[in-house]
Protein backbone atom coordinates (compact mmCIF):
# COMPACT_ATOMS: atom_id res chain seq x y z
CA UNK A 1 0.00 0.00 0.00
CA UNK A 2 1.33 3.39 -0.99
CA UNK A 3 2.14 5.63 1.89
CA UNK A 4 -0.49 8.30 1.02
CA UNK A 5 -3.12 5.63 1.46
CA UNK A 6 -1.42 4.68 4.72
CA UNK A 7 -2.10 8.53 5.77
CA UNK A 8 -5.43 8.54 4.52
CA UNK A 9 -6.70 5.23 6.52
CA UNK A 10 -5.58 6.47 9.62
CA UNK A 11 -7.19 9.76 9.31
CA UNK A 12 -10.39 7.69 8.55
CA UNK A 13 -9.49 5.36 11.67
CA UNK A 14 -8.56 8.59 14.07
CA UNK A 15 -11.90 10.11 13.00
CA UNK A 16 -14.67 7.08 13.26
CA UNK A 17 -12.10 6.65 16.98
CA UNK A 18 -13.44 9.55 18.04
CA UNK A 19 -17.05 9.39 16.75
CA UNK A 20 -16.84 6.05 18.87
CA UNK A 21 -15.66 7.44 21.75
CA UNK A 22 -18.63 10.10 22.31
CA UNK A 23 -21.92 8.80 20.96
CA UNK A 24 -24.07 11.24 19.07
CA UNK A 25 -27.63 11.94 20.63
CA UNK A 26 -30.52 10.53 18.37
CA UNK A 27 -31.51 12.79 16.04
CA UNK A 28 -34.31 15.15 16.88
CA UNK A 29 -32.90 14.86 20.95
CA UNK A 30 -31.73 18.05 21.81
CA UNK A 31 -28.43 17.54 23.01
CA UNK A 32 -28.97 19.80 26.02
CA UNK A 33 -31.87 17.97 27.16
CA UNK A 34 -29.50 14.69 27.80
CA UNK A 35 -27.29 14.36 31.33
CA UNK A 36 -23.59 13.81 29.72
CA UNK A 37 -22.55 11.89 32.32
CA UNK A 38 -25.34 9.24 30.74
CA UNK A 39 -23.89 7.12 27.72
CA UNK A 40 -24.13 3.91 26.13
CA UNK A 41 -21.52 3.08 28.29
CA UNK A 42 -22.34 3.84 31.62
CA UNK A 43 -25.59 2.89 31.53
CA UNK A 44 -24.47 -0.04 34.23
CA UNK A 45 -23.34 2.86 36.42
CA UNK A 46 -26.10 5.39 36.20
CA UNK A 47 -29.17 4.74 34.81
CA UNK A 48 -29.48 0.71 35.57
CA UNK A 49 -28.81 1.33 39.14
CA UNK A 50 -31.93 1.18 40.69
CA UNK A 51 -32.55 4.90 42.79
CA UNK A 52 -30.40 6.31 40.15
CA UNK A 53 -33.06 8.94 39.37
CA UNK A 54 -34.13 10.10 42.44
CA UNK A 55 -29.90 10.27 43.47
CA UNK A 56 -29.86 13.10 40.62
CA UNK A 57 -33.07 14.62 40.75
CA UNK A 58 -33.36 17.53 42.80
CA UNK A 59 -35.57 17.44 45.96
CA UNK A 60 -39.30 17.37 45.73
CA UNK A 61 -39.47 20.60 47.45
CA UNK A 62 -37.39 21.95 44.81
CA UNK A 63 -39.44 20.38 42.04
CA UNK A 64 -42.58 21.87 43.72
CA UNK A 65 -41.47 26.00 43.70
CA UNK A 66 -39.98 24.87 39.94
CA UNK A 67 -43.76 23.59 39.36
CA UNK A 68 -45.17 26.75 41.11
CA UNK A 69 -43.38 29.19 39.18
CA UNK A 70 -44.05 27.52 35.96
CA UNK A 71 -47.74 27.27 36.91
CA UNK A 72 -47.30 31.15 37.47
CA UNK A 73 -45.55 32.01 34.22
CA UNK A 74 -48.29 29.97 32.35
CA UNK A 75 -51.09 31.41 34.41
CA UNK A 76 -52.50 28.69 35.81
CA UNK A 77 -54.09 28.89 38.67
CA UNK A 78 -51.72 27.51 41.92
CA UNK A 79 -55.22 25.62 43.36
CA UNK A 80 -55.08 22.94 40.32
CA UNK A 81 -51.21 22.18 41.35
CA UNK A 82 -52.56 19.08 42.69
CA UNK A 83 -53.38 17.89 39.39
CA UNK A 84 -49.67 19.21 37.96
CA UNK A 85 -46.14 17.16 37.75
CA UNK A 86 -43.23 19.11 37.15
CA UNK A 87 -42.47 16.57 34.25
CA UNK A 88 -38.86 15.80 32.38
CA UNK A 89 -39.35 15.71 28.33
CA UNK A 90 -36.85 13.10 28.52
CA UNK A 91 -36.86 11.43 31.79
CA UNK A 92 -33.97 11.21 34.28
CA UNK A 93 -34.09 7.78 34.07
CA UNK A 94 -33.61 7.46 30.43
CA UNK A 95 -30.80 10.05 30.31
CA UNK A 96 -32.86 12.82 30.75
CA UNK A 97 -31.31 16.56 32.48
CA UNK A 98 -32.44 16.88 35.16
CA UNK A 99 -32.18 20.64 36.04
CA UNK A 100 -32.13 22.20 32.44
CA UNK A 101 -34.93 24.56 31.85
CA UNK A 102 -35.68 23.08 28.57
CA UNK A 103 -36.32 19.55 29.74
CA UNK A 104 -38.84 20.71 32.41
CA UNK A 105 -42.65 21.19 31.49
CA UNK A 106 -45.91 20.65 33.52
CA UNK A 107 -48.15 18.04 32.73
CA UNK A 108 -51.23 16.84 34.20
CA UNK A 109 -50.93 13.89 36.55
CA UNK A 110 -53.99 12.05 34.65
CA UNK A 111 -55.91 11.78 31.84
CA UNK A 112 -54.84 9.87 27.91
CA UNK A 113 -51.27 12.15 27.92
CA UNK A 114 -51.06 12.04 31.90
CA UNK A 115 -47.67 11.59 33.50
CA UNK A 116 -49.25 8.69 35.55
CA UNK A 117 -49.38 6.88 31.57
CA UNK A 118 -45.97 8.60 30.63
CA UNK A 119 -44.41 7.12 33.65
CA UNK A 120 -46.16 3.48 32.91
CA UNK A 121 -43.41 3.88 29.80
CA UNK A 122 -40.42 5.53 30.87
CA UNK A 123 -40.15 2.19 33.15
CA UNK A 124 -40.55 0.00 29.87
CA UNK A 125 -38.19 1.96 28.54
CA UNK A 126 -35.99 1.40 31.22
CA UNK A 127 -36.25 -2.12 31.25
CA UNK A 128 -35.82 -2.90 27.62
CA UNK A 129 -32.37 -0.44 27.68
CA UNK A 130 -31.10 -2.08 30.81
CA UNK A 131 -31.86 -5.38 29.38
CA UNK A 132 -30.23 -4.87 26.00
CA UNK A 133 -33.45 -4.73 23.98
CA UNK A 134 -33.36 -1.01 23.14
CA UNK A 135 -30.56 1.03 22.66
CA UNK A 136 -30.91 4.38 24.77
CA UNK A 137 -30.96 6.56 21.89
CA UNK A 138 -33.69 4.70 20.54
CA UNK A 139 -35.33 5.17 24.05
CA UNK A 140 -34.99 9.02 24.34
CA UNK A 141 -36.18 9.14 20.30
CA UNK A 142 -39.53 7.32 21.23
CA UNK A 143 -40.35 9.44 24.52
CA UNK A 144 -39.16 12.72 23.14
CA UNK A 145 -40.61 15.29 21.48
CA UNK A 146 -44.34 13.10 21.62
CA UNK A 147 -44.15 10.06 23.52
CA UNK A 148 -47.84 9.07 22.91
CA UNK A 149 -47.22 6.83 19.87
CA UNK A 150 -44.48 4.80 22.55
CA UNK A 151 -46.89 4.45 24.35
CA UNK A 152 -48.96 2.38 22.02
CA UNK A 153 -46.20 0.53 20.97
CA UNK A 154 -44.60 -0.57 23.83
CA UNK A 155 -47.47 -0.65 26.34
CA UNK A 156 -50.81 -1.22 24.26
CA UNK A 157 -49.02 -3.26 22.21
CA UNK A 158 -49.90 -1.67 19.24
CA UNK A 159 -47.68 -1.81 15.97
CA UNK A 160 -46.18 1.86 15.01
Amino acid sequence: MKPSSLALLAAAAALLAGCASKPAPQQGVPPELLNPAVTPQTLQQTVCVPAYAASVTPTAAADRSTMLEMMQRAGIDQALSGTYVLDRRVPVALGGHPTQAGNLQLLEWGGAYGEQRKQALERRLLLMVCEGKLSLGAAQAAIYPDWGPAYGRYIEGRQP
